[in-house]
């Protein structure tokens, strides 16, 4: 399974390498100038009001996705650490998903997927520290009829955050799972 590593659907070499537990990705915008300070204003500075427009990036390349996506049962977003919570008053994956459940119709299912444990952020770390710093960091609780899933954040970086949580709803129960991200890095 691979992952569109671009808005435009393209590969990078590094998505190409690896599976992913995901099937595929899709992205509102890229993390680079104006959307990474959109997304910085959004984070550290509480402007709620991006979220909507975040949403409204996502819902637009979703729906012209190629091809086209599967139907989906439920929208879950990551969970935030608890520090985060506390250092922002939200979860910016929640209030992404939020605004994206309210323009596809699709149910948004918070506690689907849950934290095992607190960490340190991962601003910092290479992409295998970022990998051994999520490894069963998410469980998952899905209904058994539970049919594919959009796992949304708010930041596609290594993609490690989006694959573990993924493999806990796969685990779970869930038939399969896109991940719908607000930003996407750019392919190095």
């Amino acid at each position: 399974m691979m992952r569109e590593s671009m808005l435009t659907g393209q590969f990078c070499s590094a998505c190409l390498q690896r599976p992913k537990t995901y099937s595929r990705a899709i992205a509102g915008i890229y993390f680079a100038a104006p959307g990474d300070q959109l997304m910085r204003g959004f984070k550290a500075k509480g402007r709620l009001t991006e979220a909507g427009l975040f949403a409204r990036l996502l819902w637009r390349n979703m729906q012209l996705a190629s091809p086209r996506l599967p139907t989906l049962d439920a929208l879950v977003p990551i969970p935030s650490s608890r520090e985060a919570i506390l250092q922002r008053g939200f979860n910016p994956a929640g209030e992404i998903a939020r605004e994206l459940a309210s323009l596809s119709g699709v149910s948004l299912r918070g506690a689907w997927c849950r934290r095992t444990r607190e960490t340190t952020s991962q601003k910092t770390l290479d992409w295998r520290a970022r990998q051994q710093s999520v490894r069963g960091l998410y469980e998952a609780q899905v209904p058994q009829a539970c049919g594919w899933v959009g796992l949304v954040d708010d930041v596609l970086t290594t993609g490690s955050t989006l694959e573990e949580a993924s493999e806990a709803l796969l685990r779970a129960g869930a038939k399969g799972v896109v991940a719908l991200v607000a930003a996407r890095t750019l392919a190095k």
